[in-house]
């Protein structure tokens, strides 16, 4: 997260923290990783693109917006605990 909040473009395999921020590759597979490196590498709409949806996407990741977001799991449990729906 760190690094995409500075601009570095992320190649990765899924994870959520990276969802539609990071160059997607199996890492299981080499030739999936070599592509993503030289794809970052060599073209600069693909390593600007990756850039700037990054930097949206660590903003989304604030310390603060996690925290929120755990209270809000928690009041939901509470209430499920209560009886009630949820959310």
């Amino acid at each position: 997260v760190e690094a995409m909040a500075v601009g570095t473009p992320m190649v990765a395999s899924p994870l959520p923290s990276t969802e539609g921020a990071a160059f997607d590759v199996d890492p299981g597979d080499t030739g999936s990783v070599a592509a993503g490196l030289l794809a970052v590498a060599t073209d600069d709409a693909v390593r600007a693109d990756l850039v700037v949806r990054g930097r949206a996407r660590a903003a989304e990741l604030s310390w603060s917006g996690i925290a929120a977001r755990h209270l809000e799991v928690w009041q939901a449990a509470v209430e499920v605990r209560r009886g009630g729906r949820g959310r």
